[in-house]
């Protein structure tokens, strides 16, 4: 089950119909440089929640174990 989940309404391809994801993981899960929806896998709740900056800032302060 993934612990981030981005929301796009559509995928860069390649040439050769593969999707591009180097840029994807080079922009990471940081939400405020992406403009696309993103969840994050609330184990608490048992559901995905959406993620904003208060909670991002958590999660790398080592408050939110994922």
């Amino acid at each position: 089950r993934p612990l981030f989940l981005r929301l796009v309404a559509d995928l860069a391809i390649t040439e050769t119909f593969k999707p591009k994801k180097q840029q994807l993981a080079a922009e990471g899960w940081d939400p405020a440089a992406i403009a696309d929806p993103l969840l994050v896998d609330d184990r608490a709740a048992g559901a995905y929640v959406p993620l904003d900056t208060a909670m991002a800032g958590r999660i790398r302060a080592g408050q939110i174990r994922l």
